[in-house]
């Protein structure tokens, strides 16, 4: 039987800690162990502290989303956006 495939889990939290990368691991392994691959995890917050989030949260196999960011947000976060290889967000061009 082959496993079926879900791209992609994601955990919402507005303080995302070693709790919430505990929690989304044990979600990863209970569809692992019923026969399901997840590609991907990630963890959204509106948290904007690139570097905190950082720190809170080591595991450079988890993607971050800070969630959608202005052009003067992108200006403020750029220093420590562009130094972080797995922080993401959406640009708000409106």
């Amino acid at each position: 039987m082959s496993n079926k495939i879900i791209r992609t889990i994601c955990y919402f939290s507005s303080n995302p800690n070693d709790k919430t990368l505990k929690r989304l691991d044990e979600l990863s392994e209970s569809l692992e162990v019923n026969n399901f691959v997840v590609q991907t995890k990630r963890i959204c917050t509106n948290q904007k502290n690139i570097k905190k989030l950082q720190e809170d949260i080591v595991d450079d196999s988890v993607m971050l989303s800070i969630g959608s960011i202005s052009c003067q947000e992108l200006n403020n976060l750029w220093p420590d956006w562009i130094e972080n290889k797995n922080v993401f967000s959406n640009l708000d061009l409106t």
